[in-house]
């Protein structure tokens, strides 16, 4: 009774918050979460010394596994630092398969007790996530009713920070759940149904094709194996059941198949039109990180680049920024080549044949094995799509289905040589696991107490950077640490020793742009143009696609006399970004005034609608629009527009409306500016010049970030999701200039002091 419990706690907080990112990058949850890990692993290695120690299904494995991990870290010394993060979380996982493995062994725990643990802490998910669609649906279900938002779903993420992260949660959940359902009686199994409902309902609205892909699969084999040990796959069972059938029961029989079949066919059309349809959230927004893990693995292809290293490759061959980091290759077959070589896939290959020759020996003896292979399949089938199991909560949901599943019933002792040699190594293993755990934390604390202190103002930024310098000594590999002491002494003023934390950043992780552009923004204050030129144009390297950078690359260029350099770099930015040309500093280069002479432009942007409208060509503007609303990142933009249009229109109600809408579609700080430029052409409609200059200051306060505020919006993720680390939210120093909004809005806003009472001038 006590283990029970025990593990129905356990699995509650950790599933629900300590093995959740948002767990595990807070402080003072790591600590505890950590804790409470060595508190597990102590009071089991004391009790195991009682214990039957017993082998596992995936012994075999382990060794070529080890072998994989091994080869890929000799061969990426460089990348050390980030191999031994995951590596600490596979020891993790593999003491845990271990732990679970005694406790079914020694008959502490049993099969279905894992599963209801689950359950358990799957109620709590699924509450949270139906709370959040309720706050989400508050605001936005009248504006839809009235026709100002169109009709659309929410995303829950619940306690798990991602939509995709939930969706694999729930799949390996679901086929759990339909068995918890099945064999339980009266009242309990029409909660437990309605819990099935839930659990379904909210897989639908994470939007997860991924986890619906995974979900069926894993369903289809629960219901194909419950057939199977029931002896419902025999043909000759089949043909006596229907030949004692009536017209009446026969016609209801084909009518239900046929349902099944046409809803399958359905969903499965469905998901494959929105994967392969162009655009939105299809098969070619992860076509180019496919490629990413291909090319990193053809320059590795016995080892690969190392474990938990692929967000560095995906930022050398496609540049962060522009491209938003990730971590996975959204496809484990892919991950594993691109990170382990032919040696990780081998490995994948030999877990596999063990896990489904023990999956046929277990099905018949208990049906909820036949729940937990259906979990796994689901796990697996989520898995050709992403790789949510880099959240840990997901690799423990995913370990402990694979748990119930090829968990022997006759276990085979360890004796002898072997047994001690399996004890000394778990001990020595999980020392070494919870020694170096304590060590990362308690750094972890200290960089984390630094930053939060700085960013309160209760530390200047130089003392902040200061004290980091102990913290950069004690783990000296982790770039992060570097990057954060080099951007606080960028904010002190202290330019050298900014630009020497920059360097050594450089020097630590050299794929991302990120430090290359701090750089190259200390260089080119402190006046030294020659190695602020190869700063950028090592930025640019990295990140050929980021406008901005081209933008900077070219202002460099031109002013180290390279002017057939600048020209072809300002016509790529004028290219990649038609709306420069909308800077008022644009045409006070002639350079860049024949630059944009020999470039046309053809694809519509919120500049070119500007310039229709302030022709009075509304013909096109609108045809334009509806080009940018559906590209544009930002919706508040395109809705501003429809303020605009209406207001050109003399709809006042309208534009209201709109505005309405621009300002419940906000997504971040460029978008709020945006939504107080509309209210400031509403309040010049008005003649409200009082409310006109109010709105103004919003705008341009929203466009002023303070010293922490985020300024590329997916830049803390570098650290949140590659490094289980938390980050200042903004990465570029001021004197970088990186922008929030689009060089179109700069410029109204530049017409509005310009022209102070001229309507369609400000607001064209």
């Amino acid at each position: 009774m006590l283990a029970r419990a025990l593990t129905y706690a356990c699995f509650l907080l950790y599933l629900t918050l300590g093995a959740t990112f948002n767990g595990i990058v807070q402080p003072q949850t790591r600590l505890l979460g950590l804790l409470g890990v060595i508190a597990i692993g102590g009071a089991w290695l004391v009790a195991r010394r009682r214990w039957r120690s017993t082998s596992t299904v995936l012994d075999g494995a382990f060794l070529v596994w080890a072998i994989a991990f091994g080869a890929s870290l000799l061969a990426n010394t460089d990348q050390a630092r980030r191999i031994l993060i995951g590596l600490w979380y596979v020891g993790a996982y593999l003491l845990l398969w271990l732990l679970l493995h005694d406790l079914l062994a020694n008959r502490f725990i049993t099969r279905r007790v894992l599963m209801n643990a689950l359950l358990l802490s799957g109620v709590l998910i699924v509450a949270f996530g139906y709370l959040q669609t309720y706050t989400w649906y508050a605001p936005r279900l009248p504006l839809m009713l009235n026709g100002a938002l169109d009709f659309s779903l929410p995303r829950p993420v619940s306690t798990l920070g991602n939509a995709n992260t939930l969706g694999a949660f729930l799949a390996v959940l679901l086929p759990l759940a339909l068995e918890a359902t099945r064999s339980s009686k009266g009242i309990g199994r029409g909660l437990l149904a309605l819990y099935v409902l839930l659990i379904g309902g909210l897989l639908g609205l994470t939007y997860s094709r991924g986890a619906w892909v995974g979900a069926a699969a894993g369903v289809g084999l629960y219901v194909v194996l419950l057939l199977w040990r029931a002896g419902w796959l025999a043909p000759k069972r089949w043909r006596a059941v229907w030949s004692t059938q009536n017209t009446l029961r026969r016609s209801l029989i084909v009518a239900v198949l046929l349902m099944v079949f046409g809803v399958a066919a359905l969903g499965s059309f469905l998901v494959a039109r929105s994967i392969l349809s162009p655009g939105g959230r299809s098969l070619d927004t992860r076509t180019w990180i496919y490629e990413t893990a291909w090319q990193t693995f053809r320059e590795q292809p016995l080892t690969g680049s190392g474990l938990f290293t692929f967000g560095t490759d995906l930022a050398r061959f496609n540049g962060n920024p522009p491209r938003e980091p990730h971590a996975h290759a959204h496809n484990f077959l892919l991950h594993v080549a691109a990170e382990l070589g032919v040696l990780g896939l081998l490995a994948l290959v030999m877990s596999a044949g063990l896990i489904v020759r023990a999956l046929v020996q277990n099905a018949r003896r208990d049906p909820v094995i036949i729940a937990g292979a259906g979990g796994v399949m689901a796990f697996a089938g989520h898995h050709l799509f992403d790789v949510p199991s880099l959240n840990p909560v997901i690799a423990l949901i995913g370990l402990v289905a694979l748990v119930i599943t090829v968990s022997p019933f006759e276990s085979v002792t360890l004796v002898g040589t072997r047994r001690q040699i399996m004890r000394f190594a778990v001990t020595i293993g999980a020392l070494v696991l919870a020694l170096t755990g304590l060590w990362s934390v308690s750094i972890y604390q200290q960089y984390v107490s630094i930053i939060t202190q700085t960013a309160k103002g209760e530390l200047t930024p130089l003392d902040g950077a200061r004290q980091l310098q102990s913290v950069v000594e004690a783990d000296s590999g982790m770039a992060l640490y570097v990057y954060e002491q080099g951007f606080l002494y960028g904010l002190a003023g202290e330019r050298q020793a900014a630009i020497a934390a920059f360097e050594r950043y450089t020097q630590l992780d050299p794929d991302y742009a990120l430090g290359w552009l701090n750089l190259y923004a200390l260089y080119r204050a402190a006046g030294d143009l020659e190695r602020a030129g190869a700063a950028i144009a090592r930025a640019h390297q990295v990140s050929p696609d980021e406008q901005h950078i081209t933008y900077q690359l070219a202002e460099t260029q031109a002013l180290l006399g390279d002017i057939e350099g600048a020209r072809a770099s300002y016509q790529i930015a004028l290219i990649t970004e038609p709306d420069f040309q909308m800077l008022p500093t644009w045409n006070a280069d002639p350079l860049r005034v024949a630059v944009l002479a020999e470039t046309p432009q053809t694809v519509p942007t919120a500049g070119s609608i500007v310039r229709d409208l302030r022709r009075g060509d509304l013909e096109s503007a609108r045809a334009g629009l509806a080009y940018y609303r559906a590209i544009t990142p930002s919706p508040t933009s395109a809705s501003v527009f429809d303020a605009l249009f209406a207001l050109r229109a003399d709809d006042r109600a309208a534009a209201e409306l709109a505005l309405v809408t621009a300002q419940a579609v906000i997504q971040g700080q460029g978008d709020s500016a945006w939504s107080a430029y509309g209210a400031a052409c509403l309040a010049r409609y008005d003649g409200d010049e009082t409310a006109v200059a109010t709105a103004l200051t919003t705008a341009r306060e929203a466009l002023s970030l303070e010293p922490f505020e985020t300024d590329w919006p997916f830049g803390a993720n570098i650290g949140y999701t590659q490094l289980m680390r938390m980050m200042i939210p903004r990465v570029f120093l001021p004197e970088v200039g990186y922008p929030v909004v689009s060089p179109t809005l700069s410029a109204l806003l530049e017409t509005f002091a310009a022209v102070p009472e001229t309507r369609y001038s400000s607001c064209p």
